[in-house]
């Protein structure tokens, strides 16, 4: 087995091996490099062992005195793309899951029905909706959350559609006597798979409104001087 401590561009692993068989060196070899090229060699066409090894991890398997020179190149080429396909996708899924976590705003995955399925921190702790809660994550619905009745005909048009949409300004419901004025994008992550970010804007028309209050509270004074300087006048 020292040889799976070591790495090589793809591994022909045969099924006899002394005391042990290729099964348990796949193993071995997968449980320190995750996406390992792996090829079995056998020369039994039994079909059992063939799938075991797959299941193991094996890209794939040949059986002895059953290929030439073309399909061994092929099998390895096809075996070191596939390894390379999938480590990239888990460093995909790896900086996704970091940028879904530290997402400053409510940030989560819903299905086609708008079931959601994770949620990130922000929005477990704005919404109070645990993912993997049995009573309220799991079987809830992101519709739920949505007041108006336009908003979410509007969002199952999208996902009946399995289409995207920007910057849909609505009111979500945080509990029976809160709410907020959110932002909502959803974007198709796969065939049944939307991410939803939601910007709360209950801060910012808060201030809108303070802006527009100074700004009447200042016309309604500018108003008030120029009364008064007609009135001294008179």
């Amino acid at each position: 087995m020292e040889k799976s401590q070591e790495r090589f561009d793809v591994y022909l692993v045969d099924y006899k091996l002394g005391k042990e068989t290729g099964l348990e060196l796949i193993q071995e070899i997968k449980s320190i490099q995750k996406h390992a090229p792996v090829i079995m060699l056998t020369g039994m066409n039994t079909g059992s062992i063939d799938q075991e090894a797959l299941q193991l991890g094996a890209s794939d398997y040949l059986i002895k005195g059953e290929f030439d020179a073309r399909t061994l190149d092929r099998t390895l080429r096809y075996a070191i793309r596939d390894s390379q396909l999938m480590e990239s996708l888990d460093s995909a899924a790896i900086k996704f899951r970091s940028i879904f976590e530290r997402a400053g705003d409510p940030f989560l995955l819903m299905d086609g029905t708008s079931k959601i399925l994770e949620a990130n921190p922000i929005f477990i702790s704005k919404f109070g909706i645990e993912p993997h809660s049995e009573e309220s994550g799991l079987g809830y619905f992101f519709t739920d959350l949505i007041e108006d009745q336009v908003s979410r005909l509007i969002l199952m048009d999208v996902l009946g559609k399995k289409s995207e949409l920007y910057d849909l300004e609505t009111v979500l419901k945080i509990d029976k006597d809160t709410h907020i004025n959110a932002l909502i994008s959803i974007a198709k992550q796969d065939a049944n798979l939307f991410q939803v970010l939601i910007k709360d804007l209950t801060a910012m028309k808060a201030k809108e409104e303070e802006d527009l209050n100074l700004e009447k509270f200042s016309s309604t004074g500018r108003i008030a001087r120029l009364l008064a300087h007609e009135v001294k006048i008179l």
